[in-house]
């Protein structure tokens, strides 16, 4: 299993959004995954240039072993999201990246779709809060898995659906968070200064113990 943060901390992937990048590879993560982020594929201005340029910055880094890199999909969009992947796949994959094809409306990619991962939005899953009804989309989500071998990733999952989906799946699945640097109560806040979102050093030490909250401590 790999988990994808956007912190330098000691686990095996750095999460890198196009929107605002972050490129401090100071922890030698070894798997990235680059991710246009929610602002484009909800419609927002998107440069495939500029994009492409991002992957190949990412891959002469020099302990990266893997970058796989979204490639834009439209929010709530199956049809838009299969021409989008038809019409830029080849430059994510000309810039060495290995592409990802985002299932919107829980959809898999046609046949003619040759993607090397499947990645499934699993903060909101077809007009569900996964995080209020961690249930439902870990059902949806078994259901799909099910009926597809494809290497899937989690995009963005709440820990409450990811405590369902490792009880079946075990270490099967690749996901991305930044869930762990909420403040999860109001001394917490009070530590980073009034502010909800830790970063730097609190949000790799609150990580560690996300992570051990889902059995999952021993990274990396």
């Amino acid at each position: 299993m790999i988990v994808y943060v956007p912190d330098p901390c000691s686990v095996a992937g750095k999460l890198v959004v196009f929107s605002r990048p972050r490129l401090d590879f100071s922890v030698a993560q070894k798997h990235v995954l680059v991710d246009v982020g929610v602002a484009i594929a909800r419609g927002g201005y998107f440069s495939v240039s500029d994009y492409i340029r991002l992957i190949r910055k990412v891959k002469a880094v020099r302990h990266v072993e893997e970058v796989a890199a979204v490639v834009p999909d439209v929010v709530n969009n199956y049809s838009k999201t299969v021409e989008n992947y038809r019409k830029y796949a080849r430059y994510v994959r000309g810039a060495g990246a290995k592409t990802v094809f985002v299932a919107q409306e829980l959809k898999p990619p046609p046949h003619d779709v040759d993607a090397d991962i499947v990645a499934v939005p699993s903060h909101w899953l077809l007009g569900v809060n996964c995080a209020r009804e961690p249930e439902t989309c870990a059902f949806r989500i078994l259901r799909f898995l099910r009926e597809h071998s494809e290497r899937v990733h989690l995009l963005g999952p709440p820990k409450r659906l990811l405590k369902l989906l490792l009880r079946s799946l075990g270490g099967n699945i690749s996901f991305d968070t930044t869930a762990y640097r909420m403040a999860p109560n109001e001394s917490s806040r009070k530590l980073l200064g009034g502010k909800y979102m830790a970063e730097g050093g609190v949000a790799c030490q609150w990580l560690s113990e996300w992570l051990k909250e889902l059995n999952l401590g021993t990274w990396p």
